[in-house]
């Protein structure tokens, strides 16, 4: 955030928008990786009526530790 406000000259707003600039160029290049290892968890409330299914991709056995 501080590199984006001194290349922004102090200006918040482009600040931001450099920000979302560099997040967009990071994810673009990422975009394209397979992500081969996962998990998938789930979550029933008590009665029945509520639940939830998550699936979580990993690209690496690294992050895959935590």
């Amino acid at each position: 955030m501080q590199k984006a406000l001194n290349d922004a000259n102090g200006n918040e707003e482009q600040a931001i928008e450099i920000l979302r600039k560099s997040g967009l160029a990071s994810a673009k290049k990422r975009e394209g990786r397979i992500a081969a290892e996962g998990v998938v968890g789930s979550y029933i409330h008590m009665g029945g009526k509520v639940g939830v299914l998550v699936e979580v991709q990993l690209r690496d056995r690294f992050r895959r530790a935590f």
